[in-house]
Parts: C-alpha cells; structure tokens; sequence
C-alpha cells in the first residue's frame, strides 16, 4: 500500500487522536528537570501538557526515547527505554509521535502509554510492508478487533530491543507466545461459557462469557483451568477454551453494541456502587466480552488492556 495512503488513514485511528493536531514543544526547562543529565534532542507535548515524548541523549552519548505522564496526585513519571540505533529521530511526516529507527527498515514505530504509567509499543510500519499494531497482548492488522491473544516483546521500551522489531506482520505473530492464553471457544456461538469461582459446575458463576472472550491461563487442573479476565479470576472448564494456535479458528460471537447516545456510565465492577464515569477509557477499542447476571455487560478495551462493566440497558446497536 502506498504511503500516502497510509497517512490518509492514519488521521482517522482513534490512538492517533494525539497525532491529529501539530504536538506542542516539550518545555526544555520541565525536561532538564525530570531527565538530569540528559541533552534533549527533540521533545514534544500533548495540548493538555500531561504527555511527554522526548528523545534523549545519556550522559554516555546512547540515544533514548523517554515518555513521560503527568498525575495530578503523584506527579510525572518517567519511562526510558532502552538505547536506540544511532540515527533514530522523532516524528516520522504524519506520524508526529513515532520514532523512524535508523539504521533498520522500521520506517515509523509508535511508543504509547498504558494506563499504569509503563510504556509499550503501538503501530509498527516496516518500510514497504504495510502497517500494522500491537497491544499490551495482541498483535493485529490495522482496521481489525484482536482475535489471537499472547506476550510479545514489545509492550515494555524498557526491554525492547530496536534493532530486532519484526519486519512485517507475519514476522510479528511468529514472535507471540500464545502459551498461556485463550480464547472461549463454543462449538455453539450462541452458548456463553461460565466463569465459576471453583472448578464446579454447580459453583457460583462471575459471569458467561462469548466467543472471542480473551483468557491468560494461570493453572491447569484437568478439565479446569484457573484464569484471569481482566483482573477477575475464575476456573472455565479447558474443552471449552482454544489454547495457543487453536485461537486461529475462533469465530468471535460478542454482541456489536456500542455506548448511549448521551453517555454511558462505565464501572470496575458490576454494581452500582462502583461508577468510574463516563470519560474513563478508550471507547472507540470497546468490544463485549461477557455478561453478568445479564444485567451487566463486561467489556474490554483492548488499546490499553483494561476493562470494566456497562449495565446492560446503557448499550444499545446504533442507528445502523
């Protein structure tokens, strides 16, 4: 696909929302404080001077990239990775908070921020190749939801190494370890398979969860296994869970629904004492994975790897 064709469609994902508008300088005084020791090579900021990119030259002479959020509470933090190939930079044309690796054919690659405040790698651009993402613990084409889960090298700069990056999408899925992921696998679609707080069918069920419902495995015990969803842990029962490779012929089955018009109200857990409000994730990455007592609707959002629970009745198809 022709560059300038990628750039067009680059002003439209939802993760560029930064990259939209022309980033601000980084101030130079704020960095020598927070980097000391350091020589700013380029440094930019976000509208709301919450975000900083900077590249970085040690005090040894490496190049780094340092990305930083800022906490109300707690102040910024600070995230650098590890040395980058001599000849890298800072803003790729449209891609204004990518860094071009040199002396690689990586013509753009994205750090991005998780909501913990580390910093992991976004979209990936092989020179030629076509472009492409990865998550916390996904790797997809653009323009895709993630069906195939796992751990890759990618979602910490602090270990990364640059110089290795994959060279185009099948390099990157050769990459991910899939071993202790899965994804609920039905052989009926419309069946929701039971997340029950002990390896018992007649235990009490957290939730049913559909097709495509992402699962890191924690322990297997025969016909059960022990997982977390998104910081909920339970035990599924393995004949129903597509480990590893067998994620490939999974069919996702979670309703296509998205948020109220007017706003939704997102909570931590399914009560109604546990509002977040509304402006507390990635809307745009929402995909349903399971439903409570059929009253809530859990939900992952998969740019940051986080997750939460609408009520039911606040979710509605769209207007087509």
């Amino acid at each position: 696909m022709k560059k300038w064709l990628i750039f067009l469609l680059m002003l439209f994902l939802p993760v560029l929302a930064f990259a939209a508008e022309l980033p601000l300088k980084a101030d130079p005084t704020l960095v020598s404080v927070l980097m000391p020791g350091h020589q700013l090579v380029r440094g930019i900021t976000n509208k709301e001077g919450n975000e900083l990119r900077l590249l970085m030259r040690r005090p040894d002479g490496q190049m780094v990239f340092a990305g930083g959020v800022h906490d109300p509470k707690e102040g910024w933090k600070m995230t650098v990775s590890t040395p980058l190939p001599e000849g890298s930079f800072l803003g790729v044309e449209n891609f204004v908070t990518s860094i071009g690796i040199g002396g690689t054919d990586i013509y753009a690659v994205t750090p991005c921020p998780y909501p913990d405040g580390s910093w992991g790698v976004d979209i990936l651009y092989p020179d030629e190749e076509g472009l492409f993402r990865v998550g916390p613990n996904w790797v997809l084409e653009e323009g895709r939801v993630p069906t195939l889960v796992g751990d890759h090298p990618w979602s910490d700069i602090t270990t990364i190494d640059w110089s290795s990056l994959p060279k185009n999408y099948e390099d990157a899925l050769s990459q991910v370890d899939h071993a202790n992921w899965a994804l609920v696998s039905n052989p009926n679609p419309k069946d929701r398979l039971n997340l029950r707080i002990r390896p018992d069918q007649k235990s009490t069920s957290l939730g049913k969860y559909y097709n495509g419902a992402p699962v890191r495995i924690l322990e297997n015990k025969g016909d059960w296994a022990r997982v977390d969803i998104l910081g909920v842990e339970g035990w599924m029962m393995t004949k129903y869970l597509a480990i590893g490779e067998a994620m490939k012929n999974v069919t996702p089955a979670h309703p296509q629904l998205q948020t109220l018009e007017g706003g939704s109200m997102l909570h931590a857990e399914p009560n109604e004492e546990a509002a977040l409000g509304v402006e507390t994730a990635d809307y745009a990455s929402m995909k349903i994975i399971g439903i409570v007592n059929e009253q809530w609707y859990h939900v992952w959002f998969y740019n940051d790897g986080t997750g939460g629970y609408f009520r039911a009745d606040d979710l509605w198809p769209g207007n087509g």
